[in-house]
């Protein structure tokens, strides 16, 4: 046992190890692996690394019971602590704190990122692009806290080692991401300097086999999102980082399964600043159409839309549309004159808010494992598989996934996905918005209940949309 070990047991008789202020304080038993981790920041002389699986409950078992017991055990000491984005730092690790409040005792003060303690220790969370604000931290007994360090920039790193105190702690925590940056060199290329320890799902009781299974079956087993969720394994550099990997696209195009047409299911991706309105029609498992055309009139745009969704015998039932920007007066007016769609935003909520930043991620990488899978039929358009190949994941610090900006596409030289959003979003809306009705609803292109063809529909419509 080291010389500091033996000492801090000696400072602890009042308030004994973490492991013991989480039960006897706190009252919660932590695991065997948060114990350790938390042995190894309390006694330890290298800074400690936990690269642990989603949800195992880091930030809860091992960062807020850290905190508080610095506090508790060393006089006028400090803690810092620090994440990503701000929203981890409040709403996760000091919002865990809170509801701790009631067992702390008389005398600590709690605010929204920040206590202090009855024997004038102090804890403090921020979340900053500005390194200079984590070089004055200075004690003689500090912790820092970094979580969900993949999303810290090296810099925040490089001045967290300018701090300086005589009885210097650090733990570094986080779920995997790419294998780059200071938190990745912590267990790879400058291991020798961390203390490291990894936290799979099958290390955490809480997170059942059967839901472990599930994510497996769902993803399949090599899935980079499963290698960080379950296995806590990085994601190597050069691995594609594109929603639609061009290999998967060609596979499937090349290898496609056998055509099931059934009920048509239609989305429109309306345009804006010059770009394409498209309408692509999947019926069962075929993309049969995508059609683009350019149009500075908003009122014959919606015309033309109105008239080929009728021609094409696309049920009224399944017609969906973009209703962001120009798209929401479109399908205001379109409603308005009895030609309803299912209105689409992608910044909704996901139904599977767990995986995903938002519905217009989910569509995306929903329609990306169909065609991964080879389930759908795609469509023989050079500009569509150009575009739905070409634009970036990314993943957010919660370890979701979300859709590069068509703003940071446009930087990279390339147009506007709008034939991609509308194929990829109809792929993935027919199969997750069953037909509300077994024999849907249909237009009829020779002769309406009015005596309207499909032919003359557009030309009826003529007019109705004037303004937009």
């Amino acid at each position: 046992m080291s010389d500091k070990q033996k000492g801090i047991i000696s400072d602890q008789t009042a308030h004994g190890t973490p492991g013991w202020f989480a039960r006897e304080v706190l009252g919660f038993t932590p695991y065997e692996w948060q114990d350790k981790v938390m042995w190894d920041v309390a006694t330890g002389s290298r800074p400690v690394t936990l690269r642990a699986a989603n949800g195992s409950g880091k930030t809860q078992g091992i960062a807020t019971v850290l905190l508080l017991w610095h506090c508790a055990v060393f006089p006028k000491s400090q803690v810092v602590t620090t994440a990503g984005v701000y929203r981890q730092v409040k709403e996760q690790l000091w919002g865990n704190i809170h509801s701790h409040a009631d067992r702390l005792g008389k005398g600590w003060k709690l605010n929204e990122t920040n206590l202090t303690a009855p024997n004038g220790s102090k804890a403090i969370g921020f979340s900053t692009d500005d390194p200079h604000k984590f070089e004055g931290w200075h004690n003689e007994h500090l912790l820092l806290i970094l979580d969900e360090a993949k999303s810290i920039p090296d810099e925040i790193w490089q001045a967290v080692q300018r701090c300086n105190a005589p009885d210097l702690r650090i733990l570094i925590m986080s779920s995997t991401g790419k294998a780059e940056g200071f938190f990745a060199d912590s267990f790879h290329g400058k291991r020798e300097f961390f203390s490291q320890h990894t936290v799979t799902a099958h290390d955490c009781p809480h997170l059942s086999d059967e839901w472990i299974q599930g994510q497996l079956d769902y993803w399949g087993e090599d899935h980079w999102f499963v290698q960080s969720m379950i296995y806590s394994k990085f994601r190597e550099v050069g691995v594609t980082d594109f929603v639609v990997a061009p290999s998967r696209w060609a596979n499937c195009a090349d290898n496609p399964p056998e055509p099931e047409f059934g009920i048509k299911t239609a989305f429109i991706d309306w345009a804006a600043g010059g770009d394409e309105n498209v309408i692509a029609i999947v019926n069962g498992n075929v993309v049969t159409d995508v059609i683009a055309w350019t149009e500075a009139d908003t009122m014959s745009a919606a015309n033309k839309a109105a008239g080929l969704l009728v021609q094409k015998q696309v049920p009224v039932t399944r017609i969906f549309a973009d209703d962001g920007g120009l798209g929401h007066p479109i399908n205001d007016a379109l409603a308005a004159n009895g030609f309803p769609v299912r209105r689409i935003l992608n910044n909704w909520k996901a139904s599977q808010p767990e995986y995903y930043q938002n519905l217009g991620s989910e569509l995306w990488h929903q329609a990306s494992r169909q065609i991964e899978q080879r389930e759908v039929v795609l469509p023989d358009d050079d500009i569509t598989m150009k575009q739905a190949t070409s634009r970036k994941s990314v993943v957010s610090s919660a370890n979701k996934m979300g859709l590069e900006r068509k703003e940071d596409m446009k930087a990279r030289g390339l147009t506007s996905p709008d034939r991609a959003d509308a194929v990829l979003s109809a792929i993935a809306v027919a199969k997750m918005f069953p037909p509300t009705y077994a024999d849907d609803v249909q237009w009829n292109a020779d002769d309406d209940e009015d005596g309207v063809g499909a032919d003359e529909y557009e030309n009826q419509l003529s007019g109705a949309f004037a303004g937009l």
